[in-house]
């Protein structure tokens, strides 16, 4: 709603915009980005929250949440939004990468939560499950590998922008 009122109090674009149009348009994008992730987010906060049973759990779900949580990952960068926990994202981008097969990634998010503080009730069930990612090989499946759109490697490292890998941006 803030990024269509936003947009609403845009006069003129283009070359003639003032510095309000140009101010209105900026927060338009900024909000939009912010909803972009708060849906994201929802997915992943009722998949972890909810019941097992209360949350309709099938391949397209499970799917969808995984691809929610790397959406997040490449699109938040250093922003921290009000109410979203990185925990939860990297425990469900964990958790799905390695039910889908998808162990780099999975250890990726494993590696990334170490370095932050996780609930103490989940502490043995990560580490385990760390120790059994570690087991697998250090590859996706080829379905969920991230594909690269400078160079198109597969299987590569995603900048925080989400389109080239770390190793030729």
């Amino acid at each position: 709603m803030l990024s269509a009122e936003s947009l609403r109090l845009v006069k003129e674009t283009g070359d003639k915009s003032s510095k309000e149009d140009k101010k209105f348009l900026s927060s338009f994008e900024e909000y939009m980005k912010l909803s972009e992730i708060y849906q994201a987010y929802h997915l992943i906060h009722k998949f972890i929250e909810e019941s097992y049973q209360a949350v309709i759990q099938g391949p397209l779900f499970n799917e969808a949440i995984f691809n929610a949580s790397r959406f997040l990952i490449s699109n938040m960068g250093k922003r921290q939004p009000l109410g979203i926990s990185k925990v939860y994202i990297y425990y469900a981008l964990s958790i799905l990468g390695f039910r889908f097969e998808a162990f780099k990634t999975a250890r990726i998010g494993y590696d990334k939560m170490q370095q932050l503080k996780i609930p103490a009730q989940w502490q043995e069930e990560v580490d385990l499950a760390n120790l059994k990612c570690r087991s697998k090989p250090y590859s996706d499946k080829e379905g969920f590998q991230v594909i690269c759109n400078r160079c198109m490697t597969s299987n590569s490292l995603i900048n925080h922008s989400g389109d080239y890998c770390t190793g030729c941006g």
